[in-house]
């Protein structure tokens, strides 16, 4: 499959609900109680067929289709927290992966705000988590993005 549709495949995946979020759980060593999470992605087709992130997130990355996918991530953690909320089941903060290209996002603060204020959600819960070569790339701009944060 070529680049350009796979593209539009992985934006009909988000329209569908393809992409979700995988809960890789991550626990207090000493006490081995359950801290947080980290939201991973992952794409399941209706048929059944797993597309792992290997096969899609490095096509993403070369566009600016990792923003949004980025975006997607955070309502679908949002979702998934507010439901646990709801309905006093447990819930712990939650990480979700943002990519360097937020660096450049100037409304970024603003927009994760608003998405996590739209679910009523604890700004506590959500911890943003930028790759490490966001800071190797541009250490100013990550800078500025972790204090306006």
């Amino acid at each position: 499959m070529d680049n350009q549709n796979l593209l539009n495949d992985i934006k009909l995946a988000m329209k569908n609900h393809e992409l979700v979020a995988y809960y890789q759980p991550q626990y207090d060593a000493l006490t081995n109680r359950l801290v947080s999470a980290e939201a991973l992605v992952r794409w399941i087709k209706p048929d059944g067929t797993f597309i792992t992130p290997a096969q899609f997130i490095p096509v993403a990355e070369d566009t600016d289709l990792i923003l949004d996918i980025d975006w997607y991530m955070l309502e679908e953690v949002c979702s998934f927290l507010k439901n646990r909320i709801d309905n006093r089941l447990r819930y712990v903060k939650v990480s979700v992966n943002f990519s360097r290209k937020h660096l450049v996002e100037s409304s970024f603060r603003e927009r994760l705000c608003k998405v996590v204020d739209n679910y009523k959600i604890p700004h506590n819960l959500i911890e943003v988590e930028l790759t490490e070569s966001a800071l190797m790339e541009n250490p100013k701009n990550m800078i500025d993005l972790i204090a306006d944060i």
